[in-house]
């Protein structure tokens, strides 16, 4: 069963007291995000990226390009060339940094065939806080 809050607690406890009342023993909690919590594999291409825009200087190493796809490592370099400073975890403008948002939008034109402005674009971290 999938829910979440309070009544997928209290239907937690209710399990756990007597299992056999419903006709299911789990409730996956799906409002968190985490399809790894469900058993999916992670995505290797997205940490590796975030491994190195987190940790430039991992950039710079010899033993990088063993340990990260070359994808991975463009990518990485491609998106702090758009971040001032060329390091994550500073605070950025509240709609997200401009060059992301810049790439955001040309890449939904690209795919949609209708244009996007960068200004109309706000970047979060996540549903919730959006």
């Amino acid at each position: 069963m999938s829910a979440r809050g309070f009544l997928s607690q209290k239907l937690q406890q209710e399990i756990q007291a007597k299992p056999e009342a419903y006709p299911f023993q789990e409730i996956l909690y799906c409002n968190i995000g985490n399809p790894q919590s469900l058993g999916q594999k992670s995505i290797t291409f997205f940490r590796e990226v975030l491994a190195l825009c987190d940790h430039p200087a991992i950039l710079a190493k010899s033993e990088t390009q063993a340990l990260f796809s070359a994808d991975s490592i463009e990518r990485a370099r491609k998106i702090l060339d758009q971040i001032p400073g060329r390091a994550t975890g500073a605070y950025s403008h509240s709609q997200g940094i401009k060059g992301l948002r810049d790439t955001i939008a040309a890449a939904i034109e690209a795919r949609d065939g209708f244009p996007a402005d960068p200004n109309d674009i706000f970047m979060t971290d996540g549903a919730s806080p959006a």
